[in-house]
């Protein structure tokens, strides 16, 4: 997925059946297990493509309603969650550079009721850097560990 994601990330659409749509005009149901997958991904192999695919994906969200959808459907299959636990899920795999800067763009949802200019939801750290937040991540429960 994460390939998949990078090789359209200057387009940022993903084709289905001959069409090309947006990814921020995907449906929760549809973003939220690609979110969920590239987490489980990273939080497993530090693959530092799983993050920049899971920024990508993110990043293209506009409106604070698609956001609180997508973070309902970031399950394998789509089934509805705990948004607050989705929301946790994406936060331990963050720095505290990452996490202020993902912190201003969820804020930048909440407060704009209308779509806000592209901005990205965090520049990714070297993992190298943030290998203790990811082992701890890893071990927290939050990860069915699929990968």
């Amino acid at each position: 997925m994460a390939k998949y994601v990078l090789r359209h990330k200057s387009d940022k659409t993903i084709k289905v059946k001959e069409r090309s749509i947006p990814f921020g005009l995907l449906p929760p149901e549809t973003l939220g297990p690609m979110v969920y997958m590239l987490c489980e991904g990273f939080a497993e192999s530090f693959n530092e493509q799983q993050e920049e695919a899971l920024v990508v994906l993110l990043s293209e969200v506009r409106r604070w309603r698609h956001f609180i959808e997508m973070l309902e459907h970031c399950s394998l299959r789509g089934e509805k969650v705990n948004a607050l636990n989705s929301l946790e899920k994406i936060n331990s795999l963050l720095d505290g550079r990452e996490q202020n800067e993902f912190n201003r763009f969820v804020e930048s949802l909440a407060v704009n009721n209308q779509a806000r200019l592209a901005a990205e939801a965090w520049a990714p750290s070297n993992n190298w850097r943030k290998e203790k937040v990811l082992f701890a991540a890893r071990n927290s429960g939050r990860f069915d560990g699929l990968v």
